[in-house]
């Protein structure tokens, strides 16, 4: 059983701040992987932007180590992404719609995938690790409406040991 956490963060403003995500991510209760990444600044970031980024990168490893056959449940403490990628809410509009259809579409390639909603509390690590990747950057920007989001060489990635 694969469990990840996940949480994105934007400040000091949201939207328009610089943001990060985390994601923290087990298999059979031992890490497997651990990110923390800044994702960029400006107008058309907020927090619910940094939060379907979390899910992207997340979904993206897994893709990327062909782990979407396995049991796989996504933690986060948004409720919107939670029900959205459920089938529970759907999304008309807003800054992040384009990173919801992004993740969508990466979910469809998982055959036995969840979403459950969690108190902020239990989310701690994944908190800190998007929280991090804000105050760690080193002040590279990225173009949120291009094509570079996701591209590793277009931003600043930190990878943390926490020593666990």
């Amino acid at each position: 059983m694969i469990v990840v956490y996940y949480d994105g963060a934007c400040g000091p403003n949201n939207p328009g701040g610089h943001g990060g995500s985390g994601i923290y991510i087990t298999q059979n209760e031992r890490l497997l992987y651990q990110e923390s990444y800044y994702i960029g600044q400006g107008p058309h970031l907020s927090n619910n932007v940094s939060e379907y980024v979390a899910v992207i990168r997340a979904l993206s490893y897994l893709l990327d180590q062909k782990l979407n056959h396995e049991n796989i449940t996504l933690y986060g403490d948004s409720n919107l992404t939670v029900l959205q990628l459920s089938d529970k809410w759907k999304c008309k509009k807003g800054l992040y719609k384009q990173y919801f259809l992004m993740a969508k579409d990466l979910k469809k390639h998982f055959t036995d995938i969840s979403f459950v909603w969690i108190p902020r509390e239990q989310n701690c690590i994944a908190d800190e690790l998007s929280k991090k990747a804000i105050f760690t950057h080193k002040n590279k920007t990225v173009d949120l409406c291009g094509p570079g989001l996701l591209h590793r060489e277009t931003t600043s990635q930190v990878q943390i040991e926490m020593g666990l």
